[in-house]
Order: structure tokens, then sequence, then C-alpha cells
């Protein structure tokens, strides 16, 4: 809506600036993009952002450490201020530090944990009161099947997955996201051995059009459900990939 405002925490990753445009494409005209940093905002963005403002479309960015609920607060009280009534929050900030779980640590862990857990908690407390149209949660398919190495990242995702249905449990808008890698796009696209190792489970990227299609779905009014999970896998190559890492483990390797 034109005379709305959206909030996406994540706003200057790949992924959350591309939903920012989907948004635009459906005539949101006023977007604030959150993130820990913001200095310097990206110049592809910067680029981005101007030539959107010559369209009359408003894109502010915001430093806000999301894992902080004095910094989610001062958020909310800004928008509220400063903006017009805010109708659409979408939560796609993540964090990655992997490790096999005996090496995992208790920093490490409450470093990945806190972006997903304590960041969408503080999206839903301090937004509860709002008539939001949607709340959007960007979780991982690494929630549903595990990841090795990932231990830490599939549970703050699989937090998301729940805090949705409660959401829905408190009649309020929301709606989770299990999402696949992205063709090009997100953080397992920026390191080798994430993309190696998505290729040897049969997962591969999905394209713009398919996401674009997933997100507009998640945003439409009157969802019943909850949860969706939209990945591009070769079915076969993951059920044999389970087999022999099942085999793997019966021969103790």
């Amino acid at each position: 809506r034109a005379d709305a405002s959206y909030l996406i925490v994540g706003g200057l990753g790949a992924l959350g600036f591309k939903t920012a445009q989907w948004l635009i494409e459906q005539g949101a005209r006023h977007i604030l993009l959150a993130g820990r940093s913001i200095n310097p905002v990206p110049a592809e963005i910067q680029q981005h952002i101007r030539q959107f403002a010559a369209q009359g479309i408003t894109i502010d960015c915001c430093a806000v450490d999301i894992t902080n609920t004095a910094d989610v607060a001062q958020l909310f009280s800004r928008i509220a201020s400063q903006y017009p009534p805010l109708a659409g929050i979408v939560h796609s900030a993540g964090v990655l530090e992997d490790a096999v779980l005996e090496q995992q640590t208790h920093a490490s862990l409450l470093r990945v944990l806190s972006t997903k857990l304590s960041g969408s908690w503080w999206l839903h407390k301090y937004s509860q009161h709002l008539p939001l149209d949607f709340f959007v949660l960007y979780s991982s398919s690494a929630g549903l099947l595990g990841s090795p190495g990932q231990s830490n990242y599939a549970a703050a995702n699989s937090f998301l997955d729940q805090l949705s249905v409660y959401r829905k449990s408190q009649g309020l808008a929301s709606f989770t996201i299990n999402w696949g890698p992205w063709a090009g796009s997100g953080m397992a696209t920026k390191v080798d051995r994430y993309s190696h190792r998505l290729e040897a489970i049969g997962l591969s990227g999905i394209s713009d059009k398919v996401a674009r299609e997933v997100f507009y779905r998640a945003i439409t009014p009157g969802q019943k459900i909850s949860q969706l999970c939209c990945m591009n896998m070769q079915w076969e190559k993951y059920f044999t990939y389970l087999q022999n890492a099942g085999q793997d483990l019966s021969r103790g390797n």
C-alpha cells in the first residue's frame, strides 16, 4: 500500500533487498531497511535507492541490533513517529557459524541463535498490537531437514517456524518460509563449500521467479497456513545421500 510503511530486517542483504524490490513492484512506497551495520551501504544498493527515490519511493536504512530489546523498541518508536503506519514486517537476517556439535561453543551457539530467535521475538513483542497485513519470517530448509555442522542454524530456524504457529494461534498475521538456497543469492552461495555440500545432497538454487511467487503467497491476506517450504530438491539424490550417510554411521565412519 502506498500509504503504509514496511520494515525489512536484514534489508541490506541480498535476500532482504530483493524482498524490498518485490514489495515496490506490488505498490509499496515507504520501506525501512534495518541491519546491524549500514556503514557503508553497498554501492549497488545505494544506486537502486537513488533510482527509486527518483520515482517518489522512499527507502531508508537504519542501524539496529535486532537482538537488543532497547534497540528494537527505539526502532518501533521511530517508525511510529516518522513514517506512515507500519503494515508489514519481513525478518530476513541470519548468521552462520558452522561446526560439528562437539566443537560448538556457548558463544557460537548464541551468535547464530540470537539473530533469529531474539530478533524475531522482539519484532513480535513490539508489533503484536499493530494491525499488520503480514509478518513474514525467512527460515531455512535446514530447520526441516537438518544440515551437517549447522545444528545451531537449524535450531534457530526451527524457532521461527514455531513462532509463526504461535502468532497464528493468537490471531496475528504470520508466515514462515523455509527457503532452500537461492540461485546466485544468499549466504550459502557466498562460500564454495556450502554450494558443493548442497549440490551433493541434491539441493540447487531457487529461481527469482519461483521465490517471488512464494513470497507473494506469504503476504496474501487471509492465509490459513503458517508455514511453507520452498526448495529445488532432487529427492532421489537426497535419499541416496541419506542412505550412504546411514551406512557410514553404521560402519563407524
